[in-house]
């Protein structure tokens, strides 16, 4: 029986379970890892293990698969995540990314796949990963590109359906949804002005994670000299067929 203990550090949440007792290991040396803790975050679930089975031959690789049929040893789940292990190594970690925040994740095990085609893997269990984006859009920048306009990129967290973009000073806004932009160009701009922008990257369950970043426009061109229209023109005959124009 697995015992858990649901612990909170930072964003990441963390299972702590008890090995099964008396893990069986088959005449080949075979056997399914136990698992030591399994920590999420809202786009991953990560397994750590040690190895249920001493004996050579040792696992290739470490594997999260859901779904798949009933028996232990199985191989036609959805793969989730593959870690390669190096020759002797005992205990680590895989990890199922790429996953929705703030959902639940049934009938996953972990399996531990040795060269000669065996995977017997662990009971099936449930694990949720975390409730929205452990901060805010990453790489949030803001660069000036004119006197009037700011060019501002970002990167899109896993989970994330609709963007809000704010500024000041003017406190203007606008909205995104569908195909997300990694990328805004803001006009309209004042010149020499700083202005801070805020962007919210929200999920389908309206987690709400913000960003902000800053940047000041560049001074305008400088404006054309006044035209002088030329004074005291005169014109006089010089020769039989030249005029002198001063």
């Amino acid at each position: 029986m697995w015992l858990f203990a649901k612990v909170m550090t930072g964003m990441i949440a963390v299972s702590v379970c008890t090995a099964p007792l008396g893990a069986q290991c088959d005449s080949g040396g075979h056997g399914p890892p136990l698992l030591a803790n399994v920590a999420a975050t809202s786009s991953t679930l990560t397994f750590s293990w040690i190895l249920s089975c001493t004996n050579t031959p040792f696992p290739t690789t470490m594997q999260i698969r859901q779904g798949g049929t009933p028996q232990r040893s199985w191989q036609d789940g959805t793969l989730l995540g593959t870690e390669s292990l190096q020759l002797l190594q005992n205990g680590g970690g895989v990890t199922a990314l790429n996953l929705t925040p703030d959902t639940l994740y049934s009938n996953l095990r972990v399996c531990a796949v040795y060269a000669d085609g065996q995977s017997p893997c662990t009971d099936p269990r449930a694990e949720k990963t975390s409730g929205g984006p452990p901060g805010g859009p990453f790489n949030f920048s803001a660069t000036p590109v004119s006197w009037n306009e700011i060019k501002l990129t970002w990167q899109n967290l896993p989970g994330t359906t609709r963007l809000e973009l704010t500024w000041t000073p003017g406190n203007r806004s606008m909205n995104f949804g569908g195909q997300l932009p990694t990328f805004e160009n803001v006009s309209g701009l004042m010149a020499v002005t700083q202005y801070t922008f805020k962007l919210c990257q929200i999920n389908q369950n309206g987690n709400k994670n913000c960003a902000q970043a800053a940047a000041t426009t560049l001074a305008p061109p400088p404006a054309p000299l006044p035209f002088v229209p030329p004074s005291s023109v005169t014109a006089s005959w010089t020769g039989p067929t030249q005029i002198t124009v001063t």
